[in-house]
């Protein structure tokens, strides 16, 4: 099985640098970078990056689906509370500014993943 993955410079230095075991510990054959998201491949968004499994690697595809559409909803009721936290005066106004900046960020990163999981999903309805 194979895998491409689409990163940042500096993420992507950390995931060569530990190619052999991400390769050992997921069984699979090569990890390369690739510089723009393929389409028709199913997607695990992470911190790191989009990971793609190549899909004449004979996966599921329906569960695919499920399991992107679970992720997006858990992702939607992520970034609802955080809008809801943000959105109330209360908080902005009396918290420590380090923390509703840490709420703004953590919005923005789960905004970029709802993103990356549509993509995925859509690339699966090809």
């Amino acid at each position: 099985m194979e895998f491409v993955y689409l990163a940042e410079d500096e993420k992507s230095k950390v995931l060569e640098k530990h190619l052999s075991s991400i390769l050992s510990s997921v069984g699979a054959a090569a990890l390369s970078r690739v510089k723009e998201a393929p389409s028709g491949m199913p997607t695990l968004v992470t911190d790191f990056g989009s990971v793609y499994m190549d899909l004449a690697s004979g996966i599921d595809v329906d569960a695919e689906r499920t399991r992107l559409s679970k992720e997006l909803e858990g992702l939607g009721k992520i970034i609802s509370s955080i809008e809801n936290k943000l959105s109330n005066a209360s908080f902005t106004e009396k918290a420590p500014a380090q923390v509703v900046e840490g709420a703004r960020r953590q919005l923005a990163d789960n905004l970029a993943k709802q993103q990356e999981t549509e993509e995925a999903l859509n690339a699966l309805k090809n």
